[in-house]
C-alpha cells in the first residue's frame, strides 16, 4: 500500500477538524432555530428548567435549577415540522437593558405524546398533560446576558409572560 498517497488527505482532515479561535473583535453568528444576535465569543448556555401548572388556575411556573457556560458553537438545528400551539414557550435571554440577544420557541414541555400500536395494528397517538416537566434550553451564549424572559402562547394566540428569571 503506498502511503505516501494518504498523508495530504491525512493532513486535509486534520486541518479540517481544528477549532478556529476568533478575536474579541470578530463576530461569529450562532443561530440554532431562533434569532441570534453576533457574539464574540463561542460558547453556549445550557439552562435546566422546570415547568409546573396549576391544575385549577391553569397558572403556568417556571423554575432554574442549573445554569452552565461552556466552550462550544450552536449548529443550526431550527423546530422542524413543529406549528406554534397553545401552551408552547418563547424563550428570549435578555441583557441588563432588557435587550433580546437570542430567541426561540420551544414545544409545550407539559405535552406528552405518547404513540401506541391498537389492537388493529395501527400505530395511534394520544396526548396527555403533565402537571411538571424538567427540560434543558441550549442557547449561544452572549457575555451580558443577565435574565431569561419565558412567555407562554395562550389559546387566543397572544404571547402572556410567565417568568422572568435572574441568570
Amino acid at each position: 500500500m503506498r502511503l505516501y498517497l494518504y498523508i495530504p488527505l491525512l493532513f486535509m482532515a486534520l486541518t479540517a477538524c481544528q477549532t478556529s479561535h476568533t478575536s474579541s473583535t470578530a463576530a461569529s453568528t450562532a443561530e440554532a432555530g431562533g434569532q441570534a444576535m453576533t457574539s464574540p465569543v463561542s460558547q453556549i448556555i445550557f439552562l435546566d428548567l422546570e415547568l409546573s401548572r396549576d391544575s385549577l388556575t391553569k397558572e403556568s411556573t417556571v423554575r432554574l435549577l442549573n445554569k452552565t457556560v461552556t466552550d462550544g458553537r450552536m449548529k443550526n438545528l431550527p423546530h422542524q415540522g413543529h406549528e406554534n400551539g397553545s401552551g408552547d414557550l418563547q424563550c428570549s435571554l435578555l441583557s441588563s437593558v432588557g435587550q433580546v440577544l437570542y430567541s426561540t420557541a420551544i414545544p409545550d414541555p407539559l405535552a406528552n405524546t405518547l404513540e401506541y400500536a391498537a389492537e388493529s395494528g395501527e400505530l395511534q397517538k394520544k396526548t396527555f398533560q403533565l402537571k411538571q416537566a424538567t427540560f434543558t434550553l441550549r442557547a449561544p451564549y452572549y457575555p451580558g446576558t443577565t435574565h431569561l424572559l419565558i412567555e407562554q402562547l395562550q389559546e387566543d394566540k397572544q404571547l402572556k409572560e410567565i417568568a422572568r428569571l435572574t441568570l
